[in-house]
């Protein structure tokens, strides 16, 4: 048999044939007078233990101590296995529920499920580039949160929509959408005055659960440059003149635009 003959017998390709030619788990055959591998039907036997071996999950680097005469699978690697399958499963079960949550809110895919089904009525009314903006800085708290501080992170983003909030941060996300360069200097400053009115304590609240969670320092940092280089001049401006109106924070992290 032919490298192409062998190969498709045994259901797979030539260049896996090769692989396993160079990785030392296939021998190579003579060759006939015209320069073409010449394979046994040993050769075939060895190829369909090999898939079959590779098909129950084992790794290629595992499989030389199994394919001589008396290799079999010790009680060791069989519950090896199994625990490994055990984890891939829970690894995928996971992915479905992700994939189900998405379907279900129709949310961004860059963070949980939870994060973005709180994320979703904050959108509605926005400018698509500040919605992506806010995704992206979303996605770059969850980086930075440990596990259990996001729930807390959730629950706030989900005040923001509640029926005495909803509407004001609505108008106050809307007016920083339309900043722009023919945005006046009291436009500006009216729009932060508003935001310290209706926001301060929940901006409060948000930053001290960023800093309480935050896995290591660089987080602060990361999400302030992340705001200055996204958002346009005049929406850099009234950042930094709410940053500086709110005292008590060094940097004024991840408010919700």
């Amino acid at each position: 048999m032919q490298s192409k003959d062998i190969a498709a017998r045994a259901g797979v390709t030539v260049r896996t044939l090769r692989h396993y030619h160079q990785i030392g788990l296939m021998v190579e055959p003579p060759r006939d007078s015209n320069g073409y591998r010449n394979y046994s039907i040993q050769h075939l036997v060895r190829l369909l233990r090999i898939r079959r071996l590779t098909a129950i999950g084992l790794p290629l680097s595992a499989l030389p101590p199994l394919l001589g005469e008396n290799g079999e699978l010790t009680s060791e690697m069989i519950e090896a296995l199994d625990v490994s399958l055990v984890h891939q499963i829970e690894k995928l079960q996971e992915q479905r529920r992700v994939v189900a949550a998405v379907r279900t809110t129709e949310g961004p895919l860059n963070v949980e499920p939870d994060m973005a089904a709180a994320l979703m009525p904050l959108e509605v009314g926005r400018a698509e580039r500040s919605n992506h903006l806010g995704r992206e800085q979303s996605a770059l708290i969850e980086h930075f949160i440990e596990e259990g501080g996001r729930p807390e992170l959730v629950e706030l983003y989900q005040r923001l929509a509640s029926p005495d909030l909803a509407s004001i941060v609505l108008d106050l996300g809307q007016r920083f959408d339309r900043l722009g360069p023919d945005s006046a200097d009291t436009e500006i400053t009216g729009l932060v005055d508003d935001y310290m009115r209706h926001l301060a304590p929940w901006m409060e609240q948000f930053n001290s659960a960023v800093r309480q969670h935050s896995v290591g320092e660089e987080a602060n940092l990361v999400l302030w440059t992340h705001a200055m280089e996204t958002v346009t001049p005049q929406q850099r401006r009234m950042l930094m003149q709410l940053a500086r109106r709110f005292a008590e924070a060094e940097t004024l992290v991840g408010v919700k635009r």
